[in-house]
């Protein structure tokens, strides 16, 4: 509930409409007869309460900074000895406009240069006075007298002065807080912090989106990319400068002024696209949303095939110890085969159901026209389902005509959905099953080798 209504007096500033309402204050449209102003009301009346003192903090480090055009100025201010209901902390700002309202119906061109503005403010604050916003988001920038501005610096980070971060609290603006911020913001840079809220500011600014999705932002993943939803030929190079503001680690994140810079870079680069043609957004979304089936489908179709390659890179992996072993001590011996006997073990299955395929053989080969060989097969498919399908054999035995099997061995087959868990287990038990296999099948290897020679 509101603690003032239209009509009081606030200082010399008579309330006419609210404009806002947070859990420590109010903002109301005022007047004072000769001008009209924001007035930010503290609902706080003890002075040692870390509210009131934020609000003190903010009233001074706008101060500080003095007239700067990108900044909503401070017109005027009121800091009682003892607060109370009638005579309340405020401070009064010049009536703007919300930054992200103003730029809903803009080019992403015109969207871009609004937040290089404010990089170049904040790396300007950094550089300047160690300033550090702390709270940067949408709902903190404005448009004043057709330029961004940035408001409520009640969070910043100031030097000298008391340090009012708890231990323990997450400190920021949620959905656009870095985790540093979420875990330990008392000792947490600043600096970077502002980066990745930034990225995020940006994103929601560039899409049109309430919130940002949480985390770390890569580029390679279409769900977020700004094209998407704003499509541009040069999108992507602002999906890939916000997958380096919202690194994890902070310090591989750019510097504030490295990103003032590579965003006014994309304005250059921009004045080379022919603005008449980049907004099809509409037409975009018509399209989206009649071929969502099939955008559906190669949306699955390509996550599956980035699963199966990790699945056969990672089986590899765990077996390039043994293929080493092996060429080290075995000449004789030939790498990713093709065999029919390590296809068969796939052969109960039809083919129509699987989608992707990788089936390949070591083999370990003894003298002759007609040898005998060791074969170490590996077969990984994925399935029309999503599931992936794995499994392994070890084959002694002739290949042509003479002879024939002497001994066999075969993993349990396994199928397991992709992205899971489940699947890096199963994969890491086949590679062990086949490792621990090795020595007693060379070992009969070695028996057959030695019989044909009697």
């Amino acid at each position: 509930m509101p603690r003032h209504s239209k009509g009081d007096l606030v200082g010399r500033w008579e309330l006419t409409d609210p404009l806002g309402q947070g859990g420590n204050a109010e903002v109301w449209r005022a007047n004072d007869g000769d001008s009209e102003v924001a007035l930010k009301i503290l609902n706080q009346s003890r002075v040692d309460s870390e509210p009131y003192q934020r609000f003190r903090q903010e009233i001074q480090v706008l101060r500080q900074i003095g007239s700067y055009s990108s900044i909503l100025p401070l017109l005027d201010s009121h800091l009682p000895e003892v607060p109370s209901r009638g005579s309340p902390a405020w401070l009064a700002m010049p009536i703007a406009m919300s930054l992200r309202e103003a730029l809903r119906e803009s080019s992403l061109r015109e969207v871009v240069a609004a937040v290089t503005v404010i990089a170049q403010t904040l790396a300007n604050l950094g550089e300047q006075f160690h300033i550090h916003h702390r709270d940067i988001k949408p709902s903190n920038l404005y448009l004043l007298k057709d330029y961004p501005a940035i408001s409520d610096f009640g969070l910043a980070d100031v030097p000298e002065a008391d340090d009012l971060t708890a231990i323990g609290k997450p400190l920021g603006p949620k959905f656009f807080l870095p985790y540093e911020m979420i875990d330990d913001p008392k000792n947490a840079d600043p600096a970077p912090a502002d980066v990745y809220s930034l990225a995020k500011t940006l994103w929601v600014l560039c899409v049109d989106q309430r919130w940002p999705p949480q985390g770390e932002q890569q580029a390679s993943n279409q769900t977020y990319s700004v094209g998407r939803y704003r499509p541009h030929p040069l999108s992507a190079h602002l999906d890939n400068l916000i997958e380096q503001c919202t690194q994890h680690d902070p310090k591989a994140r750019p510097s504030m002024r490295q990103v003032a810079n590579d965003l006014e870079a994309w304005q250059a680069l921009d004045n080379e696209t022919p603005q008449e043609s980049v907004d099809l957004s509409a037409t975009w979304s018509r399209l989206r949303e009649t071929a969502e089936p099939i955008l559906r489908q190669v949306s699955e179709e390509a996550a599956q095939q980035q699963c199966f390659r990790q699945t056969v890179r990672r089986l590899q992996e765990l077996l390039d110890p043994l293929h080493a072993e092996i060429r080290r001590e075995f000449s004789a011996v030939k790498f990713n085969q093709q065999l029919k006997i390590v296809e068969s073990f796939f052969f109960e299955h039809p083919k129509y159901e699987t989608t992707n395929e990788d089936i390949r053989a070591t083999v370990l080969s003894g003298p002759g026209w007609n040898p005998v060989l060791l074969v170490i097969g590996v077969a990984v498919r994925t399935k029309n389902n999503g599931d992936v399908e794995l499994g392994g054999l070890y084959y002694l035995g002739r290949i042509e005509t003479m002879g024939g099997q002497i001994d066999r061995w075969q993993s349990e087959r396994q199928r397991v959905p992709c992205d899971s868990i489940l699947l890096e287990a199963s994969i890491a038990q086949l590679a062990g099953e086949i490792r621990a296999m090795f020595p007693s099948s060379l070992e009969k290897f070695n028996a057959a080798l030695e019989s044909e020679e009697r």
